[in-house]
């Protein structure tokens, strides 16, 4: 996956008349689901992360990345013909709109377009705790950005999706250590058993500072 800003312009990024986080979160605070679907299509956690505040310590938000089968593939993840998905979902119960909050939440909106970027940051600098964002990519369909229960942004370019994806795996990533937390996640041993997979070591979910 490369780095670049991704040209995305105003008219590829349709995003909703609506504010983006306003639905009702489904799952329990930093939990993610073991299984999302981008469409039809059934995708299963194949990589999950925390990123921590250094200065005060707390996690900020987590990620996590689905595919059709694990083990994380990211050459695999980045052709177009690839169902995937990416899942942010803020853990932090700081306030966004307090002056003394620190603008972490720009980095959960990747390098496009100075249009897009604006249209992004504007949804995602009001995300509490709780507020999830669901960016899926379905072939023939483009990729689809859901806040909570509400749809911003569909049948988007393919590129979206990478940039998504560029912003914690990429060449340039927001951080070397989330990257290399993705990249060694293995599923905790319970779901391993259910899925009759051995011999997995699990590395739960590490804090990684920003």
């Amino acid at each position: 996956m490369h780095s670049r800003p991704h040209a995305m312009t105003r008219g590829s990024v349709a995003l909703a008349g609506v504010a983006l986080l306003a639905g009702t979160p489904a799952n329990l605070h930093g939990q993610s689901p073991a299984d999302v679907r981008a469409g039809y299509t059934p995708l299963t956690l194949v990589a999950e992360g925390s990123r921590t505040d250094q200065l005060g310590g707390e996690a900020l938000y987590t990620v996590a990345v689905y595919a059709e089968a694990r083990p994380l593939d990211v050459a695999h993840l980045a052709k177009e013909d690839t169902a995937k998905a990416l899942r942010i979902e803020v853990v932090s119960d700081d306030d966004p709109f307090s002056p003394l909050t620190r603008p972490w939440r720009r980095e959960l909106v990747p390098r496009l377009d100075r249009a897009a970027t604006n249209h992004l940051l504007t949804i995602v600098g009001a995300a509490r705790k709780g507020d999830v964002l669901l960016v899926a990519y379905e072939p023939g369909k483009g990729t689809t950005i859901r806040g909570n229960s509400l749809t911003a942004v569909s049948r988007a370019p393919h590129g979206l999706m990478v940039a998504f994806l560029d912003q914690w795996l990429g060449q340039r990533p927001v951080s070397e250590d989330m990257k290399r937390t993705l990249l060694e996640w293995a599923p905790p041993a319970s779901a391993s058993a259910s899925r009759g997979i051995a011999d997995i070591c699990p590395f739960g979910r590490p804090s990684i500072d920003v």
